[in-house]
């Protein structure tokens, strides 16, 4: 059988998704908790999404913190990262104060995602996130008011649009930041490649 994932060197992340897509678009690709996406629903939502982190930014090499729960828009933005060939640093929803600006100022993050009650606990830092720009929230608007990051609604960057945007990277370029928890020291980012995160997941999934 053809195959539409490119040979080479370069090659998209997580093309598991583009091959369930074409091969077998109604099959069932995610169900959290009676909430359930096809291949061909789940594809959608992450273009829909893409397009608008892009007009953020968000692009080839650039970082991308978020602190979400577990749920269909954690797996939707962690793909959107990667299919713009961005860096993930998803961080631990328990962090709070120096930690959690520890981690996102080291980052280098321009655009944050987070769950509202975590975006409180954001904007409560944002005088040490110089580098940050973007703070995307889901849920209600945070009640403490931003001094100088940019906040918005998620759902307002969740586009009409359902065309792919796929980025060809290096299989060795860095896709994520995963913070150690900082027991001994200040947290350090363990990289991962694309090559590495693709190899974490079960045969089938992604990959």
């Amino acid at each position: 059988m053809e195959s539409d994932v490119p040979s080479g060197h370069h090659a998209y992340r997580y093309p598991g998704i583009r091959l369930g897509v074409s091969r077998v678009p109604d099959a069932p690709f995610l169900d959290f908790i009676g909430r359930g996406f096809t291949y061909a629903e789940f594809d959608g939502e992450v273009n829909r999404v893409a397009h608008g982190l892009r007009e953020v930014g968000v692009g080839k090499g650039e970082t991308v913190t978020t602190v979400l729960d577990n749920g269909p828009d954690g797996v939707i933005v962690w793909l959107v990262i990667n299919r713009l060939g961005a860096i993930g640093v998803p961080l631990n929803t328990a962090l709070t104060g120096e930690c959690l600006r520890h981690q996102i100022a080291d980052s280098a993050a321009k655009v944050i995602v987070a769950e509202s009650d975590y975006a409180e606990r954001i904007l409560a830092t944002e005088d040490g996130l110089l580098g940050a720009t973007t703070l995307l929230h889901r849920g209600d608007r945070p009640q403490r008011g931003p001094e100088r990051l940019r906040v918005a609604r998620l759902d307002d960057y969740r586009t009409d649009d359902t065309s792919r945007i796929d980025v060809l990277v290096d299989p060795v370029d860095l896709a994520a930041l995963i913070y150690t928890a900082g027991n001994t020291g200040p947290s350090k980012g363990c990289m991962v490649s694309g090559e590495s995160g693709a190899a974490l997941l079960p045969v089938g999934v992604l990959a």
